[in-house]
């Protein structure tokens, strides 16, 4: 019987598998292409990753866990391209940015602005409308995972409110029904108070009738 090293395909391996994915725009099937020499014995197709991630396998071997991980790790740089320091924006990579752009309904100038360091020296807004626009074919690793990064940080638009804001929410809410109370208590006092006084008026123009009698 063969010894097998596996392990639970937990949820922050399937959490930073599809971070990777968002980060380089590169599916499974991409990362597994011309490396049919480099890929652990075991390890013969892109579907064995996918079933990781949709549940199907629940566990997989240490060795595979690590070969993708370090597969996405090296994506783009001289390592895993030769001297080439760009990446080609295809179909895919273009069509993860695209959705990134419509998730968060940020474009190219507003992306940027959610930088919390320097952008990477000559990246800009115009650069990341080409990609968009497909005008450029291919962008600068450090480039396109910087941007993607960027996207993948910021929460879904719809989205719960955060329990800080409503707790605010609630302390308006509040502070409104406490002054809407005080007024209608108020406006209670005036009203009596002018029932009051319209009947000693009364009693009082009574009483002046009754002496002009006597």
């Amino acid at each position: 019987m063969v010894k097998t090293n596996r392990v639970p395909i937990t949820a922050n391996i399937i959490d930073h598998l599809q971070s990777e994915k968002v980060r380089t725009g590169v599916g499974v099937q991409k990362l597994f292409r011309g490396t049919n020499a480099t890929r652990p014995k075991g390890l013969t197709s892109s579907s064995i990753v996918h079933n990781w991630l949709n549940g199907k396998s629940k566990t997989a071997e240490q060795a595979h866990i690590e070969w993708v991980f370090n597969a996405y790790r090296d994506f783009g740089t001289s390592r895993q391209q030769g001297t080439t320091s760009r990446i080609k924006i295809g179909d895919e990579q273009h069509q993860v940015l695209m959705n990134e752009c419509e998730r968060t309904r940020l474009g190219a100038v507003r992306i940027l602005r959610h930088a919390l360091s320097n952008l990477p020296e000559g990246l800009n807004h115009q650069k990341v409308q080409s990609w968009i626009d497909r005008s450029s074919k291919s962008a600068k690793t450090e480039h396109w995972e910087f941007v993607m990064k960027l996207y993948a940080a910021i929460s879904t638009r719809k989205q719960i409110a955060s329990p800080k804001l409503v707790q605010i929410l609630c302390i308006i809410y509040s502070w409104l029904i406490f002054i809407t109370h005080n007024q209608l208590i108020r406006e209670n006092k005036k009203i009596r108070m002018g029932k009051w006084q319209l009947a000693r008026s009364q009693q009082s123009i009574y009483g002046m009738q009754e002496l002009q009698h006597i």
